[in-house]
């Protein structure tokens, strides 16, 4: 029986049983001191749910094993006499989990969502201060994926301040003494006496220790017990059965549940006396066994054991476990948790915590990157430092920690003896300084070395090259491109890939600034070819700039290898790339789902770098199905936390959503700076075929005569720099066009639009044109232009250009307007949705899963459950039980 914990098993209970009713999913945290008794709580729930019908996984994060990725959850997933996950199914995740952890959450998810079409799910992880990152990571994510499913999300641990799942929390407090002397009275049989009671409240209300004490008065009585009992177990270890002890020991250092068998061989005794030894333990009531695996009872018991060990002790053990696991054949992933308190310079731990660090670097690169810290904190001063530091920072980069490999490089400068040593460490100092932009630090960096006469000539070539990144920022684009050069062909005479690389890099940038996108997507096919496929969504986007879509989609499409189907493998940037493809290609719809699913990415993995382009993107569909509002909220979410963006992006944005709601002035003054200065820009917006159209517009509306020159002359030198691509031919017909007030170019631009695949910008040169038609008295010509912009708007669901050209004809009189409430769409209810949207919805509320449903409709399940958040919002329901009873309630035909 639960003693004392009424109230917050009710509180539990009470969200199981509204997640069976509503079918939407629920986080519960339960926190308390160690011995509070969490896990006796965790343990009722868990009980509680399968009677109450829910299908449960329980698993416990262990100490030693913070560093085993994953393993709570995948313990979750198949423990009990009723795994949630069959034996093929959990072997599937296993050959995700030496991919790609997202890859992992993502099939975890869809295995989830489809378990919970059956039955309400309950997935329990207790010691969470003790998860991993990949564990943590997941309960991070999976509840907002499954969010519309009834799967309850159950943790326990101790008040850390490490982050842990948002949701309901239930805090542990100490016990009241009249629930202690109940737990008392339990064991006993009888009420405590009068001693017991007093010794009671010794224990500060904690469970654990109470429990302990009445062990000990039900097996020695009450006369003598000294009072400080409880407040050290280690009084209690056996010190005349010296096999127990060094299992007690041995089992603390071990630091998860110990087989026998490894017992035996770290012991060197038979397995049969160290049966004995652990049968004996569980008698004195400090250890457990299940067959031939002993753990110890309760957390705080191994604590006290392992902190009655001297730290040579300690060492010389944790050694010892990880030295047998290598011998069995573990791998240095597994051993290293044992070799992380090891002193420094020991060549052993440093040997194994890198070889970690290197296992764990495709899987896991923020835990390798850790692993490769740790080591480097035992590596000692000298030159030793050096590789150490540089793989270490090479790790940090992957994980987009750029400050801390500046940091670790800068500390290791005493080591770096000779200047190929520095020149190694400051390159990867370089190549995070490029990464956060800061490329007036490199030169200061890279300088001094050059300087050196004792510089090698392979560590010069290296060094020249890295030394062309600050030229990105700095000086002239034709500078940076020869000093480029330059250094890729001395990089390749000395066959130098690293050189290589970094000249690339540089080249690839120049070309972008110099708004030359042909010759950017032969770098960045180069630069791949050199350093793998780390830049295909920037050679994506160079197609998309050719007009290359079909191109684009290809690469977009091709599944990576060992991703299963039905998992969504793509990683922000590619996200982002297919983004831009569907606003290009005028599907919005899947635009804006590309864009939520771009944001909840960056907030699930920490990588913001998209953000600025996906709240733009969201921006500019509201703004075009009609509602400005909408779309300068999206691009300026409320709140203290909410993300602004950078001052380049924010004017663009808000000059077009100012011209396009009457405010041309206002637009003017956001763009004429930008335009003014975009020939001295290093930014890459002015050779986007995107922003010279309204700029024009804006700059003859105000009467703005330098912005709009400036504005027609971008889109000119687009066209110079991308001969034959029609998008960047077309805008420069017709912004000339429109600042010349020129019919006939118009009409240009319109036959060479025809062949771009940008169907949004052939309809604004269609509209364009009509309207100036109309304006000279071509009245014919006008309408059949405004006619087919209109009609080609509409099928891209734009409405408010739509609203624009109805206005326009009617003022024409060449009809009237349409009566209103045609647009825009509803911001809520079955017309609120997108086509995708109720293909989504009579999906799911046909009882789909998301993986079968986005089976159906040919895209991913992460899309799928994107555009299902979206269908719960405009709806207002909370579950896919609540959709199902909606659209049954509209006997399926939704109007």
């Amino acid at each position: 029986m639960l003693r004392g914990r009424a109230n917050e098993l009710s509180a539990a209970l009470g969200a199981l049983r509204r997640v069976a009713r509503t079918g939407r999913g629920h986080v519960l945290s339960i926190v308390g001191e160690p011995g509070i008794g969490k896990s006796a709580l965790l343990r009722e729930i868990v009980e509680q749910a399968r009677r109450a019908g829910y299908l449960v996984g329980v698993g416990k994060a262990e100490e030693i094993s913070r560093i085993a990725a994953g393993a709570p959850l995948l313990t979750a997933l198949r423990s009990g006499p009723h795994p949630l996950l069959d034996a093929d199914a959990f072997a599937e995740l296993g050959t995700l989990y030496a991919d790609r952890p997202l890859w992992l959450v993502d099939r975890v998810a869809a295995m989830l969502d489809d378990l919970a079409s059956t039955a309400p799910v309950l997935v329990a992880i207790d010691d969470l201060q003790w998860a991993d990152e990949l564990t943590r990571f997941a309960l991070h994510v999976l509840p907002g994926r499954l969010a519309g499913a009834p799967v309850v999300w159950l943790t326990a641990g101790r008040p850390v301040d490490e982050p842990r799942p948002a949701g309901q929390r239930i805090d542990l407090g100490p016990l009241h003494a009249d629930d202690l002397e109940q737990l008392a009275a339990d064991r006993l049989g009888a009420a405590p006496t009068a001693r017991t009671a007093l010794l009671l409240r010794t224990v500060g209300g904690n469970p654990f220790w109470a429990a302990r004490l009445v062990e000990a008065v039900a097996r020695d009585g009450d006369g003598e017990l000294p009072a400080d009992l409880i407040l050290g177990v280690h009084r209690r270890l056996p010190v005349d059965d010296p096999d127990l002890r060094e299992l007690l020991r041995t089992c603390a250092v071990w630091g998860r549940p110990l087989p026998v068998a490894d017992a035996a061989d770290l012991l060197d005794r038979p397995a049969t006396e160290v049966l004995a030894a652990a049968d004996r333990g569980v008698a004195q009531g400090l250890l457990q066994r299940t067959a031939a695996v002993v753990s110890f009872r309760h957390d705080l018991i191994r604590e006290a054991v392992y902190a009655d060990l001297t730290r040579a002790e300690l060492a010389a053990r944790h050694r010892a476990c990880g030295q047998h696991l290598l011998a069995a054949g573990a791998s240095a992933l597994d051993a290293a948790p044992h070799f992380t308190g090891a002193a420094p310079g020991d060549a052993d731990a440093i040997r194994v915590l890198r070889a970690a660090a290197a296992e764990a670097a495709d899987t896991l690169p923020a835990g390798a990157a850790e692993l490769a810290r740790r080591a480097l904190d035992l590596v000692p001063p000298g030159p030793g430092r050096v590789a150490a530091t540089e793989e270490c920072a090479a790790l940090l980069l992957r994980v987009h920690h750029g400050v801390a490999a500046i940091d670790v490089v800068d500390a290791a400068q005493a080591d770096a003896i000779t200047p190929d040593d520095r020149a190694r460490l400051q390159v990867q100092a370089v190549l995070a300084l490029s990464g956060m932009d800061r490329h007036t630090e490199i030169a200061p960096r890279l300088d001094p070395l050059l300087a050196e006469p004792g510089l090698s000539p392979d560590r010069r070539t290296m060094v020249v090259a890295a030394r062309t990144l600050a030229l990105i920022q700095l000086g002239t684009t034709q500078e940076a491109g020869a000093a480029a050069d330059a250094a890729l062909a001395e990089a390749r005479a000395a066959g130098d890939p690293t050189a290589e690389g970094l000249a690339l890099r540089t080249l690839v940038a120049v070309a972008r600034q110099d708004g030359r996108h042909e010759l950017a997507h032969r770098r960045t096919r180069e630069l791949r070819a050199v350093t793998g496929a780390d830049h295909l969504a920037d050679e994506i986007r160079c197609l998309q700039l050719l007009d290359r879509f079909d191109d684009a989609a290809r690469l977009l499409d091709a599944v990576p290898d060992g991703a299963p189907a039905d998992v969504d493998a793509r990683t922000p940037d590619l996200v982002h790339a297919q983004m831009w493809q569907e606003v290009n290609l005028g599907r919005l719809d899947e635009a804006e789902a590309q864009a939520h699913t771009l944001l909840r990415l960056a907030d699930e993995l920490g990588q913001h770098g998209g953000t600025v382009d996906g709240r733009s993107v969201l921006a500019f569909v509201a703004l075009i199905r009609g509602d400005p509002a909408e779309a300068r909220h999206r691009l300026h979410p409320d709140g203290p936390h909410a993300p602004r963006l950078h001052d380049t992006a924010r004017r663009l944005m808000d000059g077009w959503i100012s011209l396009l709601v009457g405010d041309a002035a206002a637009a003017a003054e956001l763009f004429a700076p930008l335009v003014a200065g975009a020939a001295r820009s290093r930014e890459y917006w002015p050779w986007f075929p995107l922003w010279t159209r309204p700029q024009v517009q804006a700059g003859l509306a105000a009467g703005h005569s330098a912005l709009v020159t400036g504005a027609v002359e971008l889109a000119r030198a687009g066209a110079d720099r991308n001969p034959g691509v029609p998008a960047f031919a077309g805008l420069a017909l017709l912004t000339r066009g429109l600042a010349d007030a020129d019919p006939r170019t118009l009409d240009e631009a319109v036959d060479v639009l025809r062949d771009c695949p940008r169907p949004l910008l052939l309809a604004s040169a269609l509209a364009d044109s009509g309207v100036l038609h109309l304006a000279v008295g071509a009245d014919q010509t006008a309408t059949a232009r405004l006619e087919e912009a209109r009609r080609r708007y509409a099928e891209l669901g734009a409405t408010l250009p739509v609203a624009a050209i109805d206005r326009t004809l009617a003022d024409a009189g060449v009809r009237p307007l349409p009566p209103p409430g045609r647009s825009p769409r509803p911001t809520s209810g079955w017309t609120s949705l997108t086509d995708t949207e109720r293909l989504v919805a009579t999906l799911v509320g046909d009882g789909h899963t998301n993986r079968t449903a986005a089976s159906a409709l040919g895209i991913s399940p992460n899309t799928v459950g994107t555009h299902l958040r979206a269908v719960f919002a405009k709806l207002d329901v909370h579950s896919r039980v609540q959709l199902a009873n909606l659209l049954h309630s509209l006997d399926g035909h939704p109007s």
